[in-house]
C-alpha cells in the first residue's frame, strides 16, 4: 500500500484535504487549519527528498563511466 501512495500525484494537496475536509479540522479553526498546512507541507518536503535522492542515484549512475573526476575526492 505504502508503495501506491507514494506514487500518487498531489499528495501533499490530497493530506490536506484529508485533514481539513475528511477529517473534520475545519471544526477545530485556526488550529486545524495550521495543523493540515504543516502536515501537508511535510508531506511536500516528503516528495522533494525522495525526488532529490532519485536524481543523486541517476546521476551517480551517469558519473561512474566518465574519465576524469570533478574533484580530487571522487572514488
Amino acid at each position: 500500500m505504502k508503495k501506491y501512495v507514494a506514487l500518487l500525484p498531489f499528495r501533499a494537496m490530497l493530506k490536506f484535504f484529508y485533514l481539513y475536509v475528511w477529517n473534520l479540522g475545519f471544526l477545530d479553526g485556526q488550529a486545524g487549519l495550521r495543523y493540515s498546512l504543516l502536515q501537508s507541507i511535510y508531506e511536500y518536503m516528503i516528495v522533494l527528498k525522495i525526488d532529490e535522492l532519485h536524481r543523486k542515484k541517476k546521476d551517480y549512475r551517469s558519473d561512474s563511466f566518465r574519465s576524469e573526476p570533478d574533484s580530487p575526492y571522487h572514488v
